[in-house]
This record gives C-alpha cells, sequence and structure tokens, in this order.
C-alpha cells in the first residue's frame, strides 16, 4: 500500500455544498415569456455546460431564469432530448 489517501489528498475533487444555481436568464431568446413550456435550444445547451440538462438516470433538474425556479425535466419516451421546463 502506498498510503495514498484520497479523502486527504490535495488532488481530491471538492465537493461543494449549497451553491446558487447559476443563473441561466441570458440563454433565453428575446421575448421570452415566463411559464411552463419546451427549452429553446441554446438554454438547453446552456444547462448541459452547466451540469443542469435532466437525463433518463436524472429526470428532473432545478435551474433559474430570471430569478424565478424552474423544474426541466425530460421529454417522453423516444423524446428525451427534448426539455420541458415547469415554473416552481
Amino acid at each position: 500500500m502506498d498510503g495514498f489517501n484520497s479523502t486527504s489528498s490535495p488532488y481530491a475533487p471538492q465537493v461543494r455544498r449549497n451553491q446558487p444555481l447559476p443563473s441561466l436568464s441570458l440563454c433565453v431568446p428575446p421575448g421570452w415569456q415566463h411559464g411552463d413550456q419546451w427549452a429553446p435550444e441554446e438554454l438547453k445547451l446552456r444547462m448541459d455546460l452547466h451540469k443542469l440538462l435532466p437525463s433518463v438516470s436524472e429526470p428532473k433538474k432545478s435551474l433559474t431564469l430570471g430569478d424565478v425556479n424552474y423544474t426541466a425535466s425530460i421529454g417522453p419516451p423516444g423524446s428525451e432530448h427534448e426539455i420541458f421546463l415547469r415554473r416552481n
């Protein structure tokens, strides 16, 4: 055993808790109206960058758009690439 302990290593990934959700307000198209709706493509790309894109293994994720909280969920079977936004 080399004595390496991943929990005490300075190279171990740091887990951040209680971080505020990133606001993705700049990723919505002009004329965006708050409410329940399908996510536009650019928003889905940004959600993916922030690891907020839901998936089959994690079908719901939370995000903020213009100080409004939403739950994003994957589309129905066969349309899992579609993301539905529901205002909380």
